[in-house]
């Protein structure tokens, strides 16, 4: 029988992949939360767009690299001359109409011969439980396209039938879920994704298949006021499986002036990462670098991530304390 050579290789990969790291990895989860739990989406109360871009182990051939494009807004339901009506009052309390979160993410991302490429719908409620607090809920339907790069498969037999008969790419959806809150000085998230567990098998010659996990994230910070200059908010991001095989993000922040931030941090697999950013306008640019302390540091100028954010809308479904940054 004709075999293949690299293709076992690398779905053995895709094994690995899927079970130990199948979600994107942000060293700037704080700053858009939307990426890592759905009921975040609109409950800033602005249209929010970020763009995210992250490279990972920058000089190793075939690192991973992330893209992100995602937009959500709160969407209030009013006509034009209502939302005029409320334009005197600018930090009104959220009505029942105005509860809404939409969010839109399109995604990239790239592991040697294995590519994801997905489209993610959200639609998040937002209830005010008093002044200061709000409580959010959120649900995400995503289309994830997974694909074997041929080209960069080396093959025992170029006329090999494994390859020319089945299509290296597969379409999966599955849904996400999220709880959100948030209050003047702190807030704390829970999210379970991949609720379908969808498997993926490229071919039928190839009797394995390979089940996309459930992964589970817990996200928190406090907002530490020094001055009416200085601030301080370390937060933390835990992702785990079923099973328990968890990843651990501490971070802590300085903020000066809700202008400028810079801080360090700790994940757990030796890897200190480090961040800063500043706001311009409506625009928000930030920059986090990774360190390992693994060998892979050896061949490898770090991690590196650049995000981008710009916002805008109306403002009489946001609290002033939700300016966190």
């Amino acid at each position: 029988m004709r075999r293949i050579v690299t293709i076992v290789v690398g779905l053995i990969l895709m094994r690995g992949f899927v079970r130990a790291q199948q979600s994107p990895l942000y060293s700037q989860f704080m700053f858009n939360k939307f990426l890592v739990n759905p009921a975040s989406a609109g409950a800033e109360g602005m249209t929010t767009f970020n763009l995210t871009s992250r490279e990972q182990w920058l000089g190793v051939k075939n690192a991973p690299m992330t893209n992100s494009l995602s937009v959500q807004t709160r969407y209030s339901g009013k006509s034009f001359i209502n939302k005029l009506h409320f334009l005197h009052n600018k930090y009104n309390l959220a009505n029942r109409k105005g509860n809404v979160g939409l969010g839109l993410n399109l995604f990239n991302d790239t592991r040697g011969l294995i590519s994801q490429t997905g489209l993610a719908f959200t639609y998040a409620a937002h209830f005010q439980l008093d002044s200061k607090q709000q409580l959010s809920f959120g649900l995400t339907s995503s289309f994830t396209q997974f694909n074997v790069n041929k080209s960069k498969l080396k093959l025992e037999d170029s006329e090999d039938d494994l390859i020319n008969n089945n299509k290296l790419n597969k379409i999966s959806p599955d849904f996400n879920f999220g709880a959100y809150i948030i209050s003047e000085e702190w807030y704390a998230g829970f999210s379970a994704n991949n609720l379908l567990q969808s498997c993926i098998n490229f071919s039928d010659l190839y009797s394995d298949k390979f089940k996309y996990v459930r992964l589970y994230n817990v996200i928190g910070g406090y907002r530490f006021g020094l001055d009416d200059d200085y601030a301080v908010e370390p937060s933390f991001m835990y992702k785990t499986t079923e099973s328990f095989n968890g990843q651990i993000d501490f971070a802590t922040r300085i903020y000066y002036g809700n202008l400028y931030w810079g801080g360090i941090g700790y994940r757990t697999g030796n890897t200190m990462t480090f961040n800063f950013g500043m706001k311009y306008d409506k625009f928000y640019f930030g920059y986090a670098f990774d360190y390992s302390f693994n060998a892979i540091q050896s061949a490898s100028v770090g991690s590196h991530e650049v995000m981008i954010t710009y916002k805008i809308g109306e403002r009489q479904y946001r609290k002033r304390w939700l300016e966190r940054f």
